[in-house]
């Protein structure tokens, strides 16, 4: 007993550690991207790639694949939109983007655990649901939500941050901020914020609960058959684990085993869409501009009317629809990867759309300060993305593909000032990872598994 009470201690002591860093991180970072996004608004409004209202959601859209997350460049957005380097429309966009994005992590769990499993029509068939649901959710959403932003029905949430509390941030934070800026140029501060809030949902991921798939199923296979305690159980688990991708991504293993119908999953989907928002809302109230919190809030809205709608009055047509586009799609590997071209041609041409109509407007300011921290974001994301990451992978993870863990750490994180820690974290991404999570996916569904079995009547 003492032992087990020491182990909960010690467990409940480094969730508190972890849940302080990761706050302290996020805080940090919203705080740089605010000072970098003033920097670079004079460079940025009217050209590529925020040239109108279509690009930014482009833009949202391909930057949640490239971060394999959403709730980063939602907070990116809101970061242009607070320094007024982009307008309300093209922050709503961009938001909209980034949830639309989102889900691709769970297609991509679902072409690694395919390489594993012979139902690779149910694990690929997730992704597709997952990413075909969202659009059908949030593009009559954006419309929707857009039209109660214009109508002044949020004019009165002014849901920032009080004075005492942006006075704590300014005197805690501050004198870091101030750092930063006096010793680095203000075009890299955006994409150093970057950098930190990926961090930072790093050790928010260890505080937050696993939403695995044992967890999901251990005495409530009853909820997976029924769309309303569905709905309410991917509400909760986007809440608790802050990640729309983490919360759908638990669904790979239960659909590849038979456990969970995709049909069945989509109110869960559904829910988990609306929860996502919330760390994004956070964000905003922190950033400080009345009018983001208002952005996001009407999105938020939109999506749960949207969605509700969806669930009273048009599930059994909407439930066809996408599985016939799902059944359609995974029948063949033809249609799988024109599935997966339009999912990259589509928002390319939405963020190339002001170059291409000729919409992008002449700038007074200097743009190379913007260019050159786009290329830093890009060259410097993703080597700290890929040290995040193999920070996160257990030992064990590392063991079983036969490769050594601290070096792979030491790599990217020499590499990553100087340039080509890009091209070691891509080779990370390519090579590496995709083992890692193989091997994670087949320990969790045999450890799920096992416990299933063992509760079966």
């Amino acid at each position: 007993m003492g032992s087990d009470a020491s182990a909960r201690l010690r467990r409940l002591g480094s969730k508190l550690i972890n849940f302080v860093v990761a706050i302290f991180l996020f805080i940090l970072a919203i705080q740089l991207m605010k000072a970098g996004a003033k920097v670079l608004a004079p460079n940025l409004q009217g050209t590529f790639p925020v040239d109108n209202g279509v690009s930014t959601l482009g833009l949202g859209w391909i930057g949640a694949y490239l971060v394999l997350s959403g709730s980063p460049v939602a907070a990116v957005a809101l970061s242009l939109f607070a320094a007024s380097a982009i307008n309300e429309l093209q922050a709503f966009t961009m938001l909209t983007g980034s949830r639309l994005g989102a889900s691709f992590i769970v297609l991509l769990v679902g072409f690694l655990y395919a390489m594993k499993s012979k139902n690779r029509k149910e694990s690929t068939g997730m992704g597709v649901l997952a990413l075909s649901l969202t659009a059908a959710v949030y593009l009559p959403g954006m419309l929707l939500g857009y039209g109660i932003l214009k109508s002044g029905l949020l004019s009165g949430v002014h849901w920032t941050a009080s004075g005492q509390i942006q006075g704590a941030i300014d005197r805690i934070w501050g004198p870091l901020l101030d750092v930063a800026k006096g010793n680095l140029p203000g075009w890299l501060l955006f994409p150093l914020g970057l950098g930190v809030i990926l961090v930072s949902f790093k050790f928010l991921d260890r505080v937050l609960p696993q939403i695995d798939s044992d967890r999901a199923a251990e005495g409530k296979s009853h909820w997976l058959k029924r769309p309303w305690p569905m709905f309410l159980l991917g509400c909760l688990a986007a809440l608790l684990t802050l990640s729309v991708s983490v919360a759908i991504t638990v669904l790979v293993p239960l659909a590849a085993k038979g456990y969970i119908d995709r049909r069945e999953a989509m109110p869960y989907i559904m829910g988990a869409n609306i929860t996502t928002l919330a760390d994004t809302l956070v964000a905003a109230m922190i950033l400080g501009r009345a009018e983001g919190v208002q952005v996001v809030l009407a999105e938020a809205i939109a999506v749960a009317f949207v969605t509700i709608i969806y669930l009273l009055f048009l599930y059994r047509f909407l439930q066809r629809s996408i599985m016939a586009l799902d059944e359609w799609v995974v029948r063949t590997n033809r249609r799988l990867v024109l599935f997966v071209t339009v999912l990259f041609v589509l928002p390319g041409i939405l963020l190339l759309s002001g170059r291409i109509i000729g919409a992008g407007q002449a700038v007074s300011g200097d743009p190379g300060e913007l260019w050159l921290s786009l290329v830093a974001t890009v060259l410097l994301a993703l080597p700290v993305w890929g040290i995040v990451d193999a920070i996160g992978r257990p030992q064990r993870l590392w063991a079983q593909i036969g490769m050594s863990k601290a070096k792979w750490i030491i790599s990217l994180v020499a590499s990553a000032p100087f340039g080509i820690g890009f091209v070691v974290a891509a080779f990370y991404f390519r090579r590496v990872r995709p083992k890692l999570s193989a091997a994670e996916i087949l320990s969790a569904v045999a450890l799920w598994g096992d416990e299933i079995l063992a509760v079966a009547p």
